[in-house]
């Protein structure tokens, strides 16, 4: 296995230069990085992070748990952190609580104990409050949620700002002229971030004088895109399909769209819907998803951002709760009155 001196010699850099490559840290060259990366490859040098570990107080090593890895979003999460890992010189454990709040807790023992630099973790639901809360008593620093929050519980977090999203939502829909609006979501399984958004449709709403139906979903179903596409099955069937529907998020608002294909329902002339997420939109054929786009780049960013700051000593003055606006993106969905 090679070695710095190995590498020293192939490149003909300096130790320091090469362990701040491999570290991330300082300021290297372009040219630099490409050598020693090279070199790397071509002298098959494999750091031993054990030893660093134990000569250093960290780890170099960052932990990332989603509910599961069936969509887009869970996906997005995995892409950004592997790259911010990288370029930072950290090395990076992926899990999925497979949407169980027993297993989020096992995935969650089991990283800490790897003596993970920081935890990002999106909650599955309220189920394991008690327990984040014991934890952000002990070590709150090491995790931040992502994408969701939990009341009373002590623990950064980086989430889209939901009452914003429906205000902007609702504003969008009258403006197009409608006066009634129909929210399709899932029985509450207790995520902030759909109840926000769902408190904030209701409210906002009310305030445009505007009339709302609420429409729960029990499904044990965990494809939102089927759950969509059978509840909107059913309401043709019954005749009973809403005029304007803010879906849940863009998955269940193509489940919708899809069943009115099949069934030769024309969307927006018929049914006009509205997504949230733009994680899906952009595979909709024929017709592009009016849709929230969440901006989730810039919600990572964020949390990352908040992460670099905790292990630069900069606890007293970083948000610990930051809400990120998104914005509407027009499409070909919603039939203007």
């Amino acid at each position: 296995m090679a070695s710095y001196k190995q590498i020293a010699e192939r490149t003909g850099l300096s130790f320091g230069t090469i362990s701040n490559v491999l570290n991330g840290k300082g300021s290297v060259k372009e040219e630099n990085v490409k050598k020693v990366y090279e070199a790397i490859e071509e002298l098959d040098y494999r750091p031993n992070y054990q030893a660093k570990a134990l000569a250093s107080d960290s780890a170099k090593l960052l932990g990332v748990i989603v509910p599961s890895i069936n969509d887009v979003r869970e996906t997005e999460v995995f892409s950004y952190m592997e790259e911010f890992a990288r370029s930072k010189g950290y090395r990076i454990m992926l899990s999925t609580s497979h949407n169980s709040a027993k297993e989020e807790k096992n995935q969650c023992e089991i990283m800490l104990s790897s003596q993970v630099d920081c935890l990002f973790i999106m909650p599955y639901s309220s189920e394991n409050k008690e327990y984040f809360r014991r934890l952000s008593e002990q070590m709150r620093d090491r995790i931040i949620f992502i994408n969701r929050y939990l009341e009373d519980v002590d623990i950064p977090f980086t989430v889209v700002d939901n009452d914003y999203a429906a205000m902007e939502m609702i504003q969008y829909i009258y403006k197009m002229g409608h006066r009634k609006v129909t929210f399709l979501d899932l029985k509450d399984r207790g995520i902030s971030s759909v109840r926000d958004r769902r408190k904030g449709i209701i409210r906002w709403s009310a305030e445009m004088n505007m009339e709302c139906e609420i429409k729960e979903i029990e499904s044990t179903l965990e494809d939102e895109v089927m759950i969509g596409y059978q509840y909107a099955e059913q309401a043709i069937r019954n005749q009973e399909l809403p005029k304007v529907i803010l879906a849940r998020d863009d998955a269940m608002a193509i489940g919708v769209y899809s069943a009115c294909m099949q069934y030769q329902v024309s969307v927006p002339e018929t049914v006009s819907i509205v997504g949230f997420g733009k994680y899906y939109s952009d595979y909709m054929t024929p017709k592009k998803l009016t849709t929230f786009n969440r901006d989730f780049k810039s919600l990572l960013k964020q949390a990352t951002d908040m992460f670099l700051a905790i292990t630069n000593g900069e606890t007293e003055h970083i948000q610990r709760k930051i809400f990120i606006k998104g914005y509407m993106e027009n499409g070909a969905t919603v039939q203007k009155v």
